[in-house]
């Protein structure tokens, strides 16, 4: 890569030469969106200029929207063109966008519920208006049905995957993503990521199980190693062990399946194993597989420990819940969404939502 020198006779400050410089070959693409820039001293040494003389032009394109500095990860090229605010009286509308995968199976969720209850309150305080639209597999544009010119940005969530993503991004719309890409790579991205800690979440309901007295506890997921987060799960759940000096013991680990249906097969197999149990921890799956199981359990004859606990989410009514707040959770999306709309020297993070522990009322 060819760079422009700096003229040292010039009257115009170094800084802002190296900006004018690296700003010439965003716009014309010389160095694209998405590629990661010279590291800082590499950049002294091209064009043989200070420390602060890289920082000052590098702190000026970070706060017109050409690139993004990530501590460890280096400095990339997240826009071609200068960031420009929106005008939010016109542009007063903030869209939830769904994956449709996230309905399958026919669960009501009250966390999803009140999410979108929470999303609306934080949009009318800064009066705007929140419209929802669902996205599948199969989608090749996200319609707005002539009303795209009222959208401000977007708010995605429910097990969405890249594929989804390269149709959001047709729409040109700023966006903040809830929870992880189902297959998405490793590496910085170039938008806000609201999520959870699975390992700590996970290690934190396991130790509330055992502080309560009980030492075998069954951990129903429904994959074990289809997605990272299903590993930090199982982590979290032997940490949680290990702390207590408790041997982690493989066959109370039980992967259900995608389906209510497998949650009853699987179940099934693994009481009739006869492995002894005192207390349930379950991830990953609402009230339709969890009456599944329980039906295995009926037709065993075998109770169900009042000793059960939800960990990451709280998609079961009545099941104590290590997961986030949702008035929290909604209300950092929104306003994430809302800081990219309006700060031109926004830059995407990953954000982790702190875990609380919401117990039941029913006795456990």
């Amino acid at each position: 890569m060819v760079f422009q020198q700096l003229n040292f006779r010039d009257t115009k400050p170094l800084n802002l030469q190296l900006t004018e410089v690296l700003q010439k070959m965003i716009r014309s693409k010389k160095i694209p969106v998405g590629k990661k820039l010279p590291s800082q001293d590499e950049l002294e040494r091209i064009f043989k200029v200070s420390n602060d003389t890289v920082n000052g032009a590098l702190a000026i394109l970070v706060k017109e929207g050409y690139i993004t500095r990530r501590p460890r990860h280096g400095t990339f090229v997240i826009s071609d063109s200068p960031k420009k605010t929106i005008d939010l009286s016109v542009r007063n509308e903030v869209c939830l966008v769904v994956g449709t995968a996230y309905f399958e199976g026919g669960d009501s969720n009250p966390k999803f519920t009140n999410l979108i209850k929470n999303l609306e309150e934080s949009a009318r305080q800064k009066k705007m208006h929140l419209i929802f639209k669902t996205i599948s597999g199969n989608d090749r544009a996200l319609g707005f049905e002539g009303m795209e010119k009222n959208v401000a940005g977007l708010v995605l969530a429910g097990n969405l995957t890249m594929a989804n993503l390269k149709v959001i991004r047709k729409t040109g719309l700023p966006f903040i993503l809830i929870g992880d890409l189902l297959d998405a790579p490793p590496g910085p991205v170039d938008f806000d990521i609201i999520t959870t800690d699975d390992y700590e979440f996970t290690r934190a309901g396991i130790k509330y199980l055992i502080d309560s007295g009980r030492r075998k506890i069954l951990f129903i997921r429904v994959t074990l190693g289809c997605y990272p987060w299903e590993a930090r799960q199982l982590n979290g759940y032997k940490e949680a062990l290990r702390e207590a000096g408790i041997p982690f013991d493989r066959n109370l680990v039980l992967d259900t399946g995608d389906t209510a249906e497998t949650g009853y097969t699987t179940a099934r197999v693994f009481l009739e194993k006869n492995i002894p149990f005192d207390a349930v921890a379950c991830s990953g799956f609402g009230r339709a597989k969890l009456e599944q199981i329980k039906k295995a359990f009926n037709e065993k004859n075998i109770k169900m420990p009042e000793a059960a606990i939800q960990v990451v989410s709280g998609n079961i009514q009545g099941m104590t819940a290590v997961a986030p707040d949702d008035r929290e959770f909604g209300k950092t999306a929104f306003n994430r969404l809302y800081q990219r709309l309006t700060d031109p020297a926004w830059e995407p993070e990953r954000i982790i939502e702190p875990y609380k522990i919401f117990v039941s009322q029913a006795k456990e």
